[in-house]
């Protein structure tokens, strides 16, 4: 099993963030989907910003329906709605709220969306696109900083580190995975039956490339330039291997520990 390291890094780092409009072009959309007896109504393409977490209905009755949240700016409600239909989706949070009067139209069917006119509860309009325009960007953001506590931790895991051999004899990329410590490792280099090491370049994450051939058995030694940690899988990738495999190995970490 592999081992869990004890080291980790802890701290506090501030995260500024502010809350901004979302410009869109075009009108609101609303999308309508299921059956006669349960709907999933959703809004899209909305310029306000706000996280939504409210809707209700109007349909030919004229009385205002609560519908309960799915997800995002998608709500459900669970019975039948006739005629044309209005949609009022709010934000709890800031009180914002944007009505679609009469967006459904009359003789509506479920599987379609529809362009709607957007009145916003700041008396502002969105044009549909029938009539073309840009939505308003609102001026009210939310501004500050919020502390992000982190600790990096170790990543346990069972069995052999795995590296992967993908390419052609004049260009490899060499991949690890499975590996139990904990850190971003940066730096990978092989040796060869020369006996030589030689750094590779890094592609992504833990997949780096050599623009040489490599013959025989291969080591590979990955490390951290952070914590200084390194990896060494010894003779890993045997003679004889060839390209679009993957080969268990023993790692040797540099603290002395092993994962068979």
């Amino acid at each position: 099993m592999a081992q869990i390291v004890d080291n980790v890094a802890v701290g506090t780092t501030p995260i500024e963030y502010r809350r901004v409009p979302c410009p869109r072009e075009g009108p609101a959309v609303v999308g309508v989907v299921g059956n006669p007896y349960w709907l999933e109504i959703s809004v899209m393409n909305l310029a306000h910003w706000g996280s939504y977490d409210a809707m209700r209905v109007k349909d030919a009755g004229g009385v205002w329906k609560d519908l309960k949240r799915d997800w995002g700016t998608n709500f459900v409600v669970n019975e039948q709605l006739r005629g044309n239909i209005s949609v009022q989706i709010s934000d709890s949070e800031s009180g914002d709220m944007v009505t679609l009067e009469d967006c459904i139209p009359e003789g509506w069917t479920t599987g379609n969306s529809f362009a709607c006119q957007v009145n916003y509860d700041d008396g502002s309009k969105v044009a549909t696109s029938d009539t073309g325009g840009t939505l308003p960007i609102v001026d009210n953001v939310a501004v500050g900083t919020t502390p992000i506590e982190y600790r990096r931790v170790p990543c346990p895991r069972e069995g052999p580190a795995v590296v992967g051999v993908v390419g052609n004899p004049y260009w490899l990329e060499i991949s690890v995975m499975n590996l139990a410590h904990w850190g971003s490792y940066d730096a990978m280099r092989v040796k060869d039956a020369g006996g030589v090491w030689k750094d590779l370049k890094r592609d992504w994450g833990t997949n780096f490339v050599v623009n040489e051939q490599l013959r025989g058995n291969i080591s590979v030694q990955i490390s951290d330039s952070e914590s200084g940690d390194m990896v060494t899988l010894e003779d890993c990738i045997p003679e004889g291997w060839t390209t679009g495999n993957s080969f268990a190995c023993r790692a040797n970490y540099d603290d002395g520990s092993k994962n068979l």
